[in-house]
């Protein structure tokens, strides 16, 4: 799969869209513009902090980070009414310091995830992130 098919999991941090929307002028997104599947949050979580996790850990589900989400046009229209940013945001502020490493230089928000071992999951369970050697 090439798009949302790429992985099952797309993890987003909601500690990085808070840090994406200080730097945002005049609007702010939700983080049901990047439309995620998984959402981790926490007092100690840091803003990125998805982009060094190697694996994540949430109830008896296992997942392995396996690349950075570049994002497209989409995050710009607003999942409750369907309407586009007219100033292009989150798209323009993500272009000014989230660019993907990889062959393209798009902007980046989210992890695209493997599962490794698989089970229920809900709201509220806690996160455990593996300490990498």
């Amino acid at each position: 799969g090439l798009y949302s098919d790429l992985t099952a999991i797309l993890l987003v941090n909601q500690a990085s869209i808070r840090d994406l929307n200080k730097r945002i002028n005049k609007s702010s997104v939700s983080v049901d513009n990047f439309r995620p599947n998984v959402i981790v949050d926490g007092p100690c979580l840091e803003p990125y902090a998805e982009d060094q996790m190697g694996g994540i850990k949430i109830e008896t589900w296992y997942y392995v980070m396996s690349k950075e989400c570049t994002r497209c046009i989409m995050t710009t229209i607003d999942p409750e009414n369907a309407s586009r940013s007219s100033d292009r945001e989150p798209l323009k502020t993500l272009e000014t310091y989230r660019l993907s490493n990889g062959p393209s230089s798009l902007p980046t928000m989210g992890i695209n995830c493997e599962t490794r071992k698989s089970g229920l999951i809900k709201v509220g369970d806690p996160v455990y992130i593996p300490k990498s050697d």
